[in-house]
């Protein structure tokens, strides 16, 4: 039998070294430790499902936190390929890139070189877990995305996601607002 009662001492991420942010705005924050994405602190999802404050907390010093790295010229880069290169090489093979769909490292693990746009459409509480309408231009390289979900009536939207690559900034941004200020 399990207490739903039970209280927790809600570990802050921001302090953890397993926290990042996804740049996602369904999903804004991450656990890499737990290895999934959230719309709250990851660790009220970890509480949420075992019922016991995280234990997996690695605790950064200071000057040592995620958004520290989201400063330009702060950016950790791997040494494999990037999203930028892997849209350069399957357009050389002759793939039509517009729509492609990355792998799931590239996307979980690389960072926007800068977002250009952004707008959402939230006017419930940040707590609420329903889908909301937003649209965003990322560029990664000489690649921009523009993706987002469209607004229906009422404040949750239950349209898929749209998204698509092109090198050409002012498509990727007239695209963007349009869907979203339809």
């Amino acid at each position: 039998m399990t207490d739903n009662n039970k209280v927790g001492t809600l570990i802050n991420c921001l302090f953890c070294g397993h926290f990042y942010l996804t740049g996602r705005a369904e999903t804004p924050y991450g656990c890499r430790a737990h290895g999934f994405t959230t719309f709250r602190m990851p660790s009220v999802d970890v509480f949420g499902a075992s019922g016991e404050d995280c234990a997996l907390l690695v605790r950064r010093e200071p000057g040592e936190h995620t958004h520290d790295k989201c400063l330009p010229g702060r950016k950790e880069r791997k040494e494999n390929m990037n999203i930028s290169q892997w849209l350069d090489q399957k357009e050389s093979q002759g793939f039509d890139v517009s729509r492609a769909v990355l792998p799931e490292e590239l996307e979980r693990e690389e960072e926007p070189d800068e977002t250009l746009y952004f707008k959402e459409i939230r006017p419930c509480s940040v707590l609420c877990t329903g889908d909301h309408p937003f649209a965003t231009v990322e560029r990664f390289g000489r690649w921009y995305r523009s993706r987002g979900r469209e607004k229906e009536k009422g404040p949750h939207t239950g349209k898929p996601p749209w998204w698509f690559f092109t090198r050409d900034r002012d498509l990727a941004l007239q695209t963007a607002k349009s869907r979203i200020e339809k």
